[in-house]
């Protein structure tokens, strides 16, 4: 039995039907495109939000963690840092940042009479504390601004400059948990440049 021969048509349907495909793969924005760290380490993960009351658009990042000391009261899952932004270049920077979350997943105490008791460690430095941090609105999470981003993306305060300096790659945290011992989470940083660009953590 003779083997027919696709005709013209036929091949240019399949040509365009492979190009096509080739194209939806590759299209997509860019904060989607965050990059994977190798196996057995932590990625960001991402995906687009929309504010139901306002009807802003924004990219919500997500880590998470390990604990080192668990709480004794409340969730059981790991702990995790949510991170908001708006992927418009927003004046001299890369994109801009909307809010930022440790989510420990118990009732928490930041501050001691007039101390606070929150510190975090980069590293292998030393513990540094946090005076700026807030709660969240339920308070079991540690809620922080642009300035404690940079840091603990880049290890300093203010938006990083391409070939400035090394990321970080290890962050612990501890804060006291409230009627209840320290609590210590532990998060394994990975590439954050995809991050930093939407966040407005790097110059443009």
């Amino acid at each position: 039995m003779a083997i027919q021969k696709p005709s013209n048509c036929s091949a240019l349907l399949y040509v365009c039907v492979i190009a096509v495909g080739l194209f939806c793969f590759n299209c997509g924005p860019a904060w989607s495109q965050v990059p994977e760290a190798s196996a057995g380490s932590q990625i960001w993960t991402s995906k687009p939000q929309t504010d139901a009351l306002t009807g802003q658009s924004y990219v919500e990042f997500e880590l998470l963690g390990k604990f080192l000391d668990a709480p004794s009261n409340g969730s059981t899952a790991a702990p995790k840092i949510e991170l908001r932004c708006d992927p418009t270049p927003y004046r001299r920077l890369t994109g801009k940042f909307l809010a930022g979350f440790i989510v420990v997943g118990a009732v928490i105490d930041l501050a001691n009479g007039n101390a606070t008791t929150m510190q975090f460690r980069l590293d292998d430095g030393k513990p540094q504390y946090w005076q700026e941090a807030t709660y969240s609105t339920d308070y079991q999470a540690i809620s922080f601004d642009s300035l404690f981003l940079d840091n603990i993306l880049w290890g300093h305060m203010l938006p990083h400059r391409d070939g400035t300096g090394a990321p970080v790659r290890k962050l612990v945290v501890a804060v006291q948990e409230h009627l209840g011992g320290r609590v210590v989470m532990q998060f394994d940083m990975p590439d954050p440049v995809a991050v930093s660009r939407v966040c407005g953590a790097e110059y443009k």
